[in-house]
């Protein structure tokens, strides 16, 4: 619990630091590591719509941000019918900053699903908007 209040607030009290720029647009670094084609496409539109929101703006492993961590694999893998028209992901949120040299990343939040080729841009859409609501919440906080 201290170590969270002492996060926060050191995001508030840091220029150009997360808490200064989620008013604006919050840093978000997407990592993939999905496995089959369903999940890279995935990640591409959530990728494609943090870029296209006015709230994100997407970084590389720089600095304070909110990182989601995409792991996907194939739903149906072995089935030869149905392989490669869905995937099961899950999407790991994390708060990444610096402190005393050292780069700390903070569990914020989980989601597990899955996804067709014909759900993935309301899917991306939903993750998105969870990323949104989580780090609301956290400003509220």
């Amino acid at each position: 619990m201290l170590r969270r209040i002492i996060f926060l607030a050191a995001l508030l009290m840091v220029p150009g630091s997360f808490a200064s720029r989620v008013s604006a647009q919050t840093r978000v670094e997407v990592v993939d590591q999905s496995e089959d084609p369903v999940g890279r496409r995935l990640v591409f539109r959530v990728r494609d719509a943090l870029r296209s929101s006015s709230a994100f703006v997407l970084v590389g492993q720089e600095g304070t941000r909110v990182k989601l961590l995409v792991d996907s694999m194939d739903r149906f893998k072995g089935e030869s019918e149905t392989e490669g028209v869905s995937t099961m992901y899950a999407v790991v949120w994390t708060l990444v900053y610096e402190e005393g040299g050292s780069t700390h990343e903070e569990f914020l939040d989980v989601r597990i699903g899955y996804a067709g080729e014909h759900t993935l841009a309301d899917t991306a859409e939903g993750i998105v908007a969870d990323t949104d609501q989580l780090i609301e919440s956290y400003r509220k906080h």
